[in-house]
């Protein structure tokens, strides 16, 4: 979800969660899931600005990497 999509569902909902921490959420549901079919974006999250986006995607990809143990 884009941050201007994002910013238009939160405003319908009169959510005052920041994108950021949406994202993070985002990356550790699908960390804890360890959603194999979506390790793309969560990479490209590995590079994010926002540290705890950021921390949160490494995190997934190691969760995914290591469901096969």
């Amino acid at each position: 979800m884009t941050p201007s999509a994002y910013a238009e569902f939160a405003r319908r909902l009169d959510c005052d969660v920041p994108y950021e921490a949406f994202l993070r959420n985002v990356v550790l549901a699908l960390g804890n899931r360890r959603a194999a079919a979506s390790p793309g974006i969560v990479r490209e999250l590995t590079a994010h600005e926002n540290d705890g986006v950021r921390d949160a995607a490494c995190w997934a990809l190691n969760q995914v990497a290591t469901s096969g143990d």
